[in-house]
């Protein structure tokens, strides 16, 4: 048996950690590799239970103890596509484009995860205004995974914008009977509902995600539903349920005030927008006393409170609307048809928006004639 000098082993020992470090040796797994090891494992356990941003922080965490692996890269990718693609939101980001290249580069590169990122895709597609394009990505999302619910609301949201509400609705109501656990799919199929004309449909829906889940959003969304059913002072006592149920919620407070005012309860609804300075929204307090102004014939007032809202935030959406149509009752026709021209430009791509920039457009025509 061959003997080893003392001499012999030490400088073995010291070789070795460099010889590990240049993955010279099968088994060897630096400490940074370890610890990347971990928090992939944490990433993947919060992506599997919807918390996508620590999901996120975890995956970037094992770029960072071991950025030369190419999978942690992918589970960056992989964390932020899922949450594009699986969101119950309206998708808002700053970088669509890129994201978009991301998700058709994952698709040729993971394919067991296609559905995910073709649904990515479409939600982004969209975004960016090509609605073709998300087309035909939420239906390879489709094809790949036919059950995947994300892909099947995308396909939803795509018929609606569309004009095809009818179609938007058989794809969520197919979608939530094939995932009934999933409960946030049957209140988004009660607003669809209402959004579609079929607000006593709608109307029962809501009133089950109600009583199941109360919450401010769910009564606001049931309050809507019954606007449009007539049953005007029923969406009243849901409005203020909202508010109750939740106070410190602005868009409760917002949505209660809006009722009030369609309902001719200036004080009331002044008094709502006022309670906004408390939770730090003074300009869009402001914005609704506006309104409220307006509505009680009061333009030249209701200029000045708008005036103060664009002071207090510049970027606040429907202020130029709105002062638009104040102008417009005081007979100052250029004034209104620059506003108007200005909201047009700045929310036309806003789907909330929709309704009061389909109006200043017919007022832009109206103001156009000779």
């Amino acid at each position: 048996m061959m003997k080893t000098r003392p001499g012999s082993r030490l400088r073995a020992r010291a070789i070795l950690p460099w010889v590990c470090l240049l993955g010279l040796v099968t088994g060897c797994q630096s400490p940074g590799a370890h610890v990347a090891a971990e928090h992939r494992v944490e990433a993947e356990r919060a992506l599997a239970d919807g918390n996508y941003a620590r999901a996120l922080a975890a995956a970037e965490q094992a770029v960072v103890y071991n950025p030369a692996a190419v999978e942690h890269h992918d589970l960056v990718n992989r964390v932020k596509l899922t949450a594009v693609a699986s969101s119950t939101v309206p998708v808002r980001v700053q970088d669509g484009e890129s994201l978009a290249y991301v998700a058709e580069a994952m698709s040729k590169r993971d394919a067991a995860q296609v559905h995910i990122y073709q649904t990515a895709l479409g939600r982004l597609r969209l975004l960016l205004g090509e609605p073709e394009e998300a087309r035909v990505a939420f239906d390879a999302a489709i094809e790949h995974q036919p059950d995947y619910w994300p892909a099947s609301l995308g396909l939803a949201t795509y018929l609606e914008q569309r004009g095809d509400l009818d179609g938007a609705v058989q794809k969520l109501r197919a979608s939530y009977q094939a995932n009934p656990e999933l409960t946030h799919l049957e209140a988004q199929l009660g607003q669809l509902l209402v959004r579609a004309g079929k607000p006593a449909e709608a109307s029962k829906i809501l009133s089950a995600v109600v009583a199941r889940e109360p919450s401010a959003a769910a009564h606001i969304a049931l309050a809507r539903a019954m606007v449009a059913s007539g049953h005007q002072q029923m969406a009243g006592a849901e409005f203020e349920k909202a508010v109750v149920l939740e106070a410190r919620s602005v868009g409760a407070r917002v949505a209660f005030a809006e009722w009030l005012t369609s309902m001719g309860q200036y004080q009331a609804a002044t008094q709502q927008y006022d309670s906004l300075n408390d939770l730090g929204k003074a300009p869009l307090g402001r914005l609704g006393k506006g309104i409220v102004l307006l509505e009680q014939g009061q333009p030249k007032e209701a200029l000045i409170s708008f005036q103060h809202a664009l002071e207090g935030d510049p970027k606040l959406v429907g202020v130029k609307y709105h002062a638009a149509r104040a102008h417009e009752k005081l007979g100052n026709t250029e004034p209104a048809r620059q506003l108007y021209e200005a909201y047009v430009a700045e929310a036309g791509s806003q789907a909330r928006e929709q309704p009061s920039v389909e109006k200043a457009r017919a007022r832009l025509a109206a103001l156009a004639r000779p």
